[in-house]
């Protein structure tokens, strides 16, 4: 029925959470867990953690990106209606999951539904634009809960997205050429082609956002990095080299922010800047060929 996917790097306290949320009731019948880890030192960490919960561990032997690893955990083992991506710094029920089920077959439409995700504070999150996209789709969604209705949207968080496999594997999954950041706008993008994208309001999940990897210097510079060359790849992919100028001013801009005054600030916004620069500088085909400056060093979101 459905397989759940969890991409981890140097994420195995928080996965254990993930883990216990998943396994607090039974899943739905059919269901099964798939870890992906990218990282390289902790596999056997890893692996232990997935085998206390009755999880497949797949150990990546290199590092190439966050949906790279969706795309082998959603091809592992047997291939299911539906594929469930999760970070590992999501919790979520088994019964949210027979909940998003039940949506999903309500409508043969439905290639993608997405629950709204919930901070450890609260506030509640449900962005409705992918990267590109106008104000069609309207506002994001800031309280959970409208007598049960699937709201339609342009984006789903890769977050905690379930997919049609079948859709998912036609258009041929995640763009593997995209290391980290907006791959999620680039899938709901091409996905919108073959049906409809909806929130499942009344279903929420947990996201303690920035917890599944550790913070340093360099790995925030290289996030920034990546945040920036993505965001461009994606314009210029779906809307064209011109929309992909445009956003310079959004990596200028951060220059005016307030965080600049800080070092942290200063170095998401030098490194952000200098993704945007690199994906610019790039002719078409180098474009869709080089998406990272260094060897990877990040792919948890």
């Amino acid at each position: 029925m459905l397989k759940i996917v969890i991409v981890c790097f140097n994420s195995g306290p928080i996965l254990r959470n993930c883990l216990a949320s998943l396994c607090s009731e039974s899943l739905p019948e059919g269901s099964n867990i798939v870890v992906v880890n990218n990282s390289q030192s902790d596999g056997d960490e890893i692996a232990g953690i997935a085998g206390e919960f009755g999880g497949m561990f797949v150990q990546n032997p290199e590092n190439l990106g966050y949906g790279h690893g969706c795309n082998v955990g959603a091809r592992a083992g047997h291939l299911p209606p539906y594929v469930l991506f999760l970070n590992p710094d999501v919790s979520i029920t088994p019964s949210a999951i027979r909940q998003m089920i039940a949506a999903a077959q309500s409508d043969p439409a439905i290639v993608a539904l997405g629950p709204l995700q919930r901070s450890s504070t609260g506030k509640v999150r449900g962005k409705r634009r992918a990267v590109g996209q106008g104000a069609e789709h309207g506002a994001p969604l800031r309280v959970a809960g409208a007598g049960g209705a699937l709201i339609p949207t342009g984006f789903i968080s890769g977050g905690a997205m379930m997919v049609r496999y079948d859709t998912f594997e036609k258009i041929g999954g995640f763009d593997e050429r995209i290391f980290l950041f907006h791959e999620d706008d680039d899938l709901c993008l091409r996905l919108a082609k073959h049906g409809r994208l909806v929130y499942a309001s009344d279903i929420t999940v947990t996201h303690h956002h920035g917890t599944s990897t550790a913070r340093t210097e360099a790995l925030t510079r290289l996030r920034a990095w990546h945040l920036g060359f993505s965001r461009i790849y994606v314009l210029r992919k779906h809307n064209g080299r011109r929309a992909a100028w445009g956003a310079l001013l959004h990596a200028l801009y951060k220059f005016f922010s307030p965080e600049i005054l800080t070092r942290h600030g200063r170095i998401k916004a030098l490194a952000f800047l200098a993704g945007t620069r690199n994906a610019l500088g790039q002719d078409e085909t180098a474009g869709r060929k080089i998406n990272r400056p260094s060897p990877p060093e990040a792919s948890a979101r």
